[in-house]
């Protein structure tokens, strides 16, 4: 991995489950610290994330970003409050994938900024998903995602950014056939989520496409940019910019999409991928 120049500065988008975070769900001390000193050395430092803000909780925050992209590029803003994009299901677009579902009996969550709502067995496929994860490090979180479901709100919104299938009782081939070319399923990043889960999005909706609204509203170029990811969500940013790094650890189509590959998040992949390319240098 060689070191970028540091009298340039940077932007730099972290993916956050595999990135940010270790395998044990949590934020490793040496990752907080490389993006502190990363900013106090002048370059700018945003999350780049799958989840929707509710799910972006306060230790995930810490010590502070430039600015977030979130629901897997259908939303970004500034540290500021300034939102740049947000991209939601038309309500034609949210019937048709509702409406696969629902001929397949699958149970699915619907992603907004403000509310997670789900179906009326969201929360029990959910439970029985993190009752035969025993020994997953990500159990306590999706505990909170089982209490944070909401069942009883209306499903016919313009607010949702993406919906999620849960242990879905059919292939995702036959959804994907189904939901046809508008749509993506892009398999589930957590391992607790099993092989029959996933997140299906516009096609449209990509974390490259959310980089680059924050890149044009500041004025760089994606060469000035820097990206760490490790799942098939991450490839469209890891292409885009100047470097991207895949974490230790990461699958095939997200190291065949970065430049560089540094050690996983609990090895303190992220303070060695930022040291050595200079981003913690003054």
């Amino acid at each position: 991995m060689t070191s970028l120049a540091p009298s340039r500065r940077r932007a730099v988008f972290l993916d956050v489950d595999g990135t940010y975070l270790s395998v044990h769900g949590v934020v490793p001390p040496s990752a907080r610290d490389a993006v502190a000193q990363a900013r106090a050395a002048g370059h700018l430092v945003f999350l780049c994330t799958g989840r929707s803000l509710p799910q972006i909780t306060a230790d995930v925050r810490e010590p502070g970003f430039d600015g977030i992209v979130a629901g897997a590029g259908a939303y970004a803003e500034l540290a500021d409050g300034t939102v740049l994009r947000h991209v939601t299901y038309a309500p034609d677009e949210l019937h048709h994938a509702a409406g696969v579902l629902e001929r397949h009996g699958v149970e699915h969550l619907l992603e907004t900024n403000t509310v997670l709502v789900g179906t009326p067995g969201a929360p029990r496929v959910l439970r029985g998903l993190i009752d035969a994860s025993e020994g997953d490090s990500h159990r306590e979180a999706f505990e909170a995602i089982v209490e944070a479901i909401r069942t009883d709100e209306p499903h016919d919104r313009t607010d949702v950014n993406k919906v999620i299938v849960l242990d879905s009782p059919v292939p995702l081939d036959t959804l994907r056939a189904e939901l046809g070319d508008t749509f993506v399923i892009v398999p589930a990043s957590v391992a607790l989520m099993g092989p029959h889960s996933g997140e299906i999005q516009l096609r449209a909706v990509h974390k490259g496409a959310g980089v680059t609204a924050v890149l044009d509203h500041l004025g760089l170029d994606p060469a000035d940019a820097v990206a760490f990811g490790d799942g098939a969500n991450d490839v469209e940013m890891l292409e885009l910019v100047g470097t991207g790094v895949a974490m230790g650890g990461s699958g095939a189509s997200a190291v065949a999409a970065a430049d560089l590959v540094t050690d996983r998040p609990e090895d303190d992949g992220i303070a060695h991928g930022f040291a050595r390319l200079g981003l913690t240098t003054p």
